[in-house]
This record gives C-alpha cells, structure tokens and sequence, in this order.
C-alpha cells in the first residue's frame, strides 16, 4: 500500500494502513534485473545464499547508505495485510521504525512460509556497518 521502493529518506507516519493483500508497508527490495532466481528456477543455490548474492550484487552496483533507505516509520495503525505489515529488503536499511501498532497479519492465511510476520526485514543493517 506504501511503497518508497528504492528510495532515502521518506517519513511515514500517523497513518492507518489495512486490508492489503500483501504488505502493508514495503520499504524495497533490490530488483536484482540479472538474476535467474537460481535457487527456484534451477535449485542450484540455496535462498540463504542467493539472499548473500543480492547484497553483494546491490553493493557492486551502488547501493550505499547515502542513497537508499534511512526511512521512518512512526504511529502507524497497520493491520489486516495478508503477509506483512511491514517488510523491506535492503531498501529499509538504516531506517527507524517505532511506536506502531501491527496486528491482524496472515489471519485469513491465504499465504504461507517464512516471510509471514508483523516485520520482515532483510539485511536492515545498523549505524557502523
């Protein structure tokens, strides 16, 4: 519903977001535009490693902390998303995400696996890395 994809610095906050099929909230994933998905297409690599793959790859072509992420996300009300109320893969690195209510995910469990929660974050990082 809220999406600042590859982007810095973007403030949401005192905002009710529901009733997403997906997320509630994305804070962006690395597109990856020349990786094959070796791990479902071809079964080569494991998703732990191809995860590994697409950190190593963003960096190498210009990901850093001064152009992407460092978002807020404040007194938010996120609930009744189908998978997440808020992930981000990279893209909500360094952000601050506080005080919000999520609740009500997944309750229809029209999805599975391991990317079900209230937050899922992928290689968020932290000051000093």
């Amino acid at each position: 519903m809220v999406g600042p994809h590859w982007s810095k610095g973007w403030v949401i906050e005192d905002c009710e977001i529901s009733h997403s099929r997906c997320s509630g909230i994305s804070l962006g994933k690395y597109l990856q535009p020349e990786n094959d998905n070796k791990w479902t297409v071809k079964r080569t690599k494991t998703g732990t490693q191809t995860e590994r793959d697409a950190i190593c790859q963003a960096q190498r072509e210009g990901w850093t902390k001064e152009k992407i992420g460092s978002h807020i996300v404040r007194r938010c009300n996120i609930h009744d998303c189908g998978q997440t109320g808020i992930v981000g893969h990279l893209g909500g690195v360094f952000s601050i995400i506080e005080d919000n209510e999520i609740h009500h995910i997944n309750n229809k469990q029209e999805l599975a696996g391991a990317e079900i929660g209230g937050i899922k974050m992928h290689a968020a990082g932290r000051d000093g890395i």
